[in-house]
C-alpha cells in the first residue's frame, strides 16, 4: 500500500563499523558533504518517482545492478498513484583509496519496509556516483568477532577474509539461488560470489567431470557476452570429499565503461547439488595479489556434519522437508499446502534448500518442483515477484521465448501461469510450465521443466496434473 509522502531523514551517524572495513583514507568533511549529497539525491529520485534521476546517479561502470534490471524494477515499483514516503539514514562511510562505501539504513513505504544496505560510490568526472550496491547479511548470519558466515538453509559457512565485506548476493543470483553471498575485497571492486544450485540432470557419474561440465557451459555463455576473452589457466579441483574443477580467465566487457577483470570460477559437484565461487579481480593487475585470499575463502567452506547414516543430500533433504510425502502426495502443514506426482512420476522431498518437493519423470530427464519462501512484505505484489525473477532467467539462459501468459486461481488465490522456453548451455532446451502464487506473506512457484528430448505436447497433460493437485490444507 501507498503511504502519504514525509520528511526524509538524512543523518550521518559514524558509529563503529558493523562489517569490519576501517577506512584507509580519512573522510573529509567535502568527501562527507558529496556522499550526503548522493543519497539526498537518490531519496528525491525514489519520492518523485524520477526513474530517470536514479539512473542518472549510477556510475557508467556501475555493474551491481544491472542497470536494465534495476530500470524495469523501478518502473513497475512506481506504477502505484499515491506519493512515496522515504527514509534514508547514513550509518557509517568508509573509504579506500577513490572508492567510498556508505552504510545506508533506509525505508520506503509503499516499496520496502526497511533495508540496511552498502552503497558504493566512486568519482566519474568530477562528482561522485553510484558504482554498485549491496544488501547487508542478517545480524545473525555474520560473527564479526570469528569472521565467518553462516548459511543456515544452505547448511555451510565461509571464513571472510579480514577486512571484507560479506553481504548478501547480487541482484541476480539472490532470484535463483538461496542464501548466495557476495564477499567485497577491500578495493571495494573486486568481490567473491557464492552460491549453490540443483543441476537439472547428472551431467556425467564422474564429479570431477560434472563440475567441469558445468564449468564450461558457464563460461562458453560468458565468451559470447565479452571481448578479449582468454583462458589462462584450468584443471580439476577438490574441496574435502567434493571433487571439482576451476578454470581463471580474463576478458574485458563489450560496454567500454565495465572494467577489466580476471576471474577463477571454482565448481564442485556433490550431485545434485553444485556449489560455486565466482572470484573476480576488477583490474587483472591485482589477480595475483587477490588469489590467496581467493583460495582462503573457497578452503574455508565447511559444511555442517550430518548423520552418517545418510547421505548428505538424504540428510538435507530430511531437514529441509517440513513435511511429509506418503504415496504419491507430498503435504507440508509448514507452508500449508500439498502437491502430487501423477503416474509415471517419482517423488521426494528435495536436497535443494530453496525447493521443498521434487518429482522426477520416469521415462525422462524431465522435473518439477514446488519452491516456496517465507517472510514476503505486505507491499509485495505477485505481478512485480513474477516479473524480477522472469527477468533474473533471463538473464543467464539463451533464447528464451514465452508463448503464453494467463491469470489463474487456485482455491481463490489469484496466480499468474507462463509457458515459455530456453536453452542452456550443456544442458539443452527446456519447455517450463509454471504457476506463481501469493498466500498470506508466503511465495509458491510450481515450477515444470521439461527437458529434451522429452517432448512437451506429451507432458503437458502431467504438467497440468501436478498444478490441479495443489492446494491448501487451510
Amino acid at each position: 500500500m501507498c503511504r502519504t509522502k514525509q520528511t526524509v531523514i538524512i543523518l550521518a551517524v559514524f558509529v563503529i563499523n558493523t562489517i569490519g572495513f576501517a577506512s584507509t583514507e580519512k573522510i573529509t568533511p567535502q568527501t562527507e558533504e558529496k556522499v550526503r549529497a548522493v543519497i539526498k539525491s537518490l531519496h528525491t529520485g525514489y519520492e518523485n518517482k524520477d526513474v530517470n534521476g536514479i539512473l542518472e546517479l549510477l556510475h557508467p561502470g556501475c555493474e551491481e545492478p544491472p542497470k536494465e534490471f534495476f530500470k524495469q524494477m523501478l518502473l513497475g515499483e512506481f506504477k502505484c498513484d499515491d506519493p512515496v514516503e522515504a527514509e534514508f539514514d547514513i550509518q557509517n562511510i568508509s573509504q579506500y583509496k577513490e572508492n567510498i562505501a556508505v552504510q545506508v539504513f533506509s525505508k520506503v513505504k509503499g516499496m520496502w519496509l526497511k533495508k540496511n544496505d552498502l552503497y558504493i560510490l566512486k568519482p566519474h568526472k568530477g562528482e561522485l556516483l553510484i558504482n554498485g550496491f549491496y544488501e547487508q547479511l542478517e545480524p545473525n548470519d555474520f560473527d564479526i568477532q570469528t569472521g565467518v558466515y553462516t548459511s543456515k538453509k544452505g547448511k555451510f559457512s565461509l571464513t571472510i577474509p579480514a577486512g571484507w565485506i560479506p553481504l548478501k548476493g547480487v541482484w541476480l543470483l539472490r532470484a535463483l539461488t538461496p542464501d548466495s553471498v557476495t564477499i567485497l575485497a577491500r578495493d571495494l571492486e573486486s568481490k567473491v560470489m557464492m552460491g549453490l544450485v540443483q543441476m537439472p540432470m547428472k551431467l556425467d557419474p564422474n564429479e570431477t567431470i560434472a563440475a567441469q561440465k558445468a564449468v564450461e557451459a558457464d563460461s562458453a555463455v560468458e565468451k559470447r557476452e565479452v571481448t578479449d576473452y582468454t583462458v589462462c589457466e584450468q584443471g580439476p579441483a577438490s574441496l574435502g570429499d567434493m571433487k571439482g574443477y576451476t578454470i581463471i580467465t580474463e576478458f574485458k566487457a563489450k560496454d567500454p565503461n565495465i572494467a577489466t577483470r580476471k576471474r577463477m570460477r571454482a565448481y564442485f559437484s556433490d550431485n545434485p547439488m553444485l556449489y560455486f565461487f565466482i572470484c573476480d579481480a576488477i583490474g587483472p593487475e591485482k589477480f595475483d595479489t587477490l588469489l590467496p585470499q581467493f583460495e582462503a575463502v573457497v578452503t574455508s567452506f565447511n559444511m555442517s556434519p550430518v548423520d552418517e547414516k545418510l547421505s548428505r543430500q538424504e540428510a538435507v533433504a530430511a531437514e529441509q522437508a517440513e513435511g511429509t510425502v506418503t504415496g504419491r502426495v507430498y503435504s507440508s502443514k509448514e507452508f500449508n499446502c500439498f502437491i502430487a506426482a501423477p503416474e509415471g512420476w517419482e517423488i521426494r522431498t528435495s536436497p535443494n534448500p530453496a525447493h521443498l518437493v521434487e518429482m522426477q519423470y520416469t521415462k525422462g530427464k524431465s522435473i518439477a518442483r514446488l519452491i516456496t519462501a517465507k517472510g514476503l512484505r505486505p507491499t509485495d505484489k505477485l505481478n512485480d515477484i513474477f516479473t524480477k525473477r522472469l527477468e533474473a532467467v533471463k538473464g543467464i539462459v539463451q533464447d528464451f521465448f514465452e508463448s503464453s501468459r494467463q491469470d489463474v486461481t487456485i482455491q481463490e488465490i489469484p496466480g499468474i501461469e507462463s509457458i515459455h522456453t530456453y536453452y542452456i548451455e550443456g544442458f539443452g532446451h527446456f519447455n517450463v510450465k509454471e504457476v506463481t502464487l501469493i498466500r498470506e506473506g508466503t511465495y509458491y512457484l510450481i515450477l515444470c521443466q521439461c527437458i529434451e528430448p522429452d517432448d512437451f505436447t506429451v507432458l503437458e497433460k502431467d504438467f497440468n496434473k501436478i498444478i490441479k493437485s495443489f492446494g491448501f490444507i487451510q
